[in-house]
């Protein structure tokens, strides 16, 4: 077959086969590059009054935004249909592989966070069109829509649309549980009148892919017992990422992009897309989620980390950083190139570079520490001794000892018989007449000791302000700023030899990342492995398992249906292609892997760069403390001086009343 004629009866020729499928397939035109044509197997009645009837729907826009029937064809003219004319779409590519991160990389190196909500606002423009004419789309699916590297996107198998022409519905009889919505399920789906109301299920579906990297919103961790498939998960709008989450609810996969990185127009939209009340009605229309998508991309600014990486204004900090940076995962790829003109602009951003930034941080000079008094050198008055201390009998003790002997020996003579009382009685007058000066004594070195006490006390304290000095002037903050310099100085200098280490430990392990790469050629959904349906294989993609060098024992563990035999046979998968690998010790390190490096190395250097901008500030806000603070510790430690010189001289004053009073 290579002639075929249109609807009014001229002739075209068929060109080169672009693709097939089950139904028919797909040729370019040779008469019209612009157009190509899809021949059916075999066309029933119902299928040649449909097509027809989409002819006459005005849908002039549609035909530039999807497969839509530009004319119908004929195996002879006037005869029966047997195909039909549409815009010939080139350079496209499924949209699961614009929202897969691995097939993204591959297909869209450049594409950023901004790039796939542009995808997700053209996919709401055109299925706004599909219901503009009264059409529902019915299997919106991974397939059904094609993108190219500008962000324009192309619906196909429009000849599958629910279409309501001429008072007659020809329905959409397919669909794929996976953007299937949950009043759907179990029903079937060719005896379902659809409604723009489901599709706009499939649609939010799609966005939650483009935006939340290859999640669906139902694949999470279930909090209950047991497991649960995606596709019960959906039946009983079980959504992983609700705001309010149950007890027995399921909870994002890790190394999920958080909600917080969304704006709340965006997360409202998801919550009556797939819970209950979207069911009743109550989903976001295609155009209310254009607006809203079209709001989010001019809202998207660069993160200064990264010129790959859009945030969204709502974001504290920039989610895609954080994954990287926690997680170790990488949803945008910087291409080599860029690395260099990157670096300089965040050097640019954050001021002077490092060594100029060092230089001048050297060059701040450090406050000194205070002059403290030096009691020794301060002059002070001793406090005299209180006047009782010198207090005695008030009797010339000398003289009253004379006056009593005199008057003794005088009785003695004129009474000598009674010689042995007046003994007693001089015995008497002696001690009664003794000298007090010992009890004065006892009081003064008393006092000594007393103020000898209070002296040492003083200087203690005075010697304990004087060690805290340089910690209540705050310099031990300068000097955890200046260690902390050098640490970050030595950290530098040690990147190209770092750098030097991870390029040569790439080349040392060329065969284990040889093997990785074989691996990570052979994508799951590109294989028929036993129990391994779209499902599951979306369950597995939603928690990071797209190929097979991803599997693994522990990342198989907790993803939604794969028990221990489909686990199993994963890994059986694997070693199957495991056998397929031969090392080739000629080749070096990947591309990939040498940008893994310079991304690296680049976010060392921006690092350093801001932890030394902290470091000059820290300096300087620790500086201006210990200028605040020095002045009122000089106070104290000087007012401590005084004190110990005012003790001192208050212990002088005493032993030199001692040496008086024993000299």
């Amino acid at each position: 077959m290579h002639k075929l004629f249109t609807s009014s009866g001229v002739p075209v020729k068929l060109g080169t086969k672009i693709g097939a499928g089950g139904e028919g397939v797909i040729y370019a035109l040779q008469d019209n590059p612009q157009l190509a044509c899809k021949v059916y197997r075999s066309v029933d009645a119902e299928r040649q009054i449909k097509l027809k009837a989409m002819l006459q729907l005005r849908a002039e826009r549609l035909r530039l935004l999807a497969a839509w029937p530009i004319d119908t064809l004929h195996t002879l003219p006037g005869g029966p249909v047997c195909g039909f004319s549409m815009l010939r779409m080139e350079h496209v590519q499924p949209v699961h592989k614009v929202y897969s991160p691995h097939d993204r990389k591959r297909e869209f190196p450049q594409a950023d966070w901004r790039f796939l909500a542009t995808v997700a606002s053209n996919i709401c423009a055109a299925i706004d069109e599909v219901h503009a004419v009264g059409c529902v789309v019915g299997d919106i699916n991974e397939n059904s829509v094609l993108v190219d590297n500008k962000a324009l996107v192309r619906l196909i198998d429009c000849d599958s649309f629910q279409v309501s022409a001429s008072g007659q519905t020809f329905p959409c009889r397919v669909g794929v549980p996976l953007y299937t919505p949950p009043e759907l399920h179990g029903m079937d789906l060719s005896r379902v009148a659809r409604t723009a109301n489901h599709d706009r299920f499939g649609l939010a579906v799609h966005i939650f892919h483009l935006l939340m990297m290859g999640r669906h919103p139902y694949a999470g961790r279930h909090a209950g017992r047991g497991d649960i498939g995606i596709d019960a998960a959906i039946a009983s709008f079980k959504y992983a990422y609700k705001r309010s989450p149950g007890s027995a609810d399921l909870a994002p996969p890790p190394n999920s992009v958080p909600l917080s990185a969304l704006p709340s127009t965006v997360t409202d939209h998801f919550e009556r897309a797939f819970l209950e009340a979207g069911a009743r009605g109550g989903r976001a229309t295609a155009a209310e989620w254009h607006t809203v998508l079209s709001d989010f991309v001019r809202a998207l600014k660069k993160c200064p980390r990264s010129q790959q990486h859009y945030v969204h204004p709502v974001s504290r900090q920039c989610p895609w950083c954080e994954l990287e940076d926690t997680g170790g995962v990488l949803f945008f790829l910087p291409a080599l190139s860029n690395l260099d003109r990157e670096l300089v602009q965040d050097i640019r951003r954050l001021g002077l570079s490092f060594e100029e930034k060092l230089r001048r941080l050297r060059a701040i000079r450090a406050p000194v520490m205070p002059v403290f008094l030096d009691p020794t050198y301060v002059s002070c008055v001793g406090t005299p001794t209180d006047p009782a201390l010198l207090v005695t009998s008030g009797l010339n003790l000398g003289a009253a000892r004379v006056a009593g002997a005199i008057v003794l020996v005088a009785l003695f003579v004129s009474v000598p018989g009674v010689w042995l009382l007046w003994l007693l009685c001089a015995w008497g007058l002696v001690a009664a007449t003794r000298d007090s000066t010992p009890s004065v004594k006892a009081r003064v070195q008393a006092e000594l000791k007393k103020r000898s006490a209070t002296a040492r006390a003083v200087e203690a304290e005075w010697k304990k302000a004087l060690a805290e000095a340089p910690v209540r002037c705050g310099f031990s903050d300068i000097e955890i700023v200046h260690r902390q310099v050098q640490e970050l100085e030595q950290k530098y200098r040690a990147l190209p030899q770092w750098k030097s280490e991870q390029l040569q430990r790439l080349e040392s392990q060329a065969k284990e990342r040889q093997l990785f790469e074989h691996l990570d050629q052979y994508t799951i959904r590109h294989f028929k492995i036993p129990g391994i349906g779209p499902t599951r294989i979306s369950a597995l993609l939603s928690n990071g398992i797209e190929t097979a060098a991803d599997v693994t024992v522990t990342n198989l563990q907790g993803v939604q249906g794969i028990g221990p035999g489909l686990s199993d046979k994963l890994v059986r998968w694997k070693r199957q292609q495991e056998l397929r690998f031969r090392f080739d010790p000629k080749k070096g390190a990947s591309q990939s892997d040498i940008v893994k490096v310079e991304a690296d190395y680049r976010k060392r250097i921006v690092h350093f760069n801001a932890s030394l901008d902290k470091a000059a500030q820290d300096l300087v806000n620790a500086i201006q403390r210990v200028q605040g603070n020095a002045m009122e510790v000089k106070g104290v430690v000087n007012a401590h001086a005084h004190r110990v010189a005012q003790a001192h001289a208050d212990v002088q004053i005493v032993e030199q009343l001692l040496a008086s009073r024993t000299g």
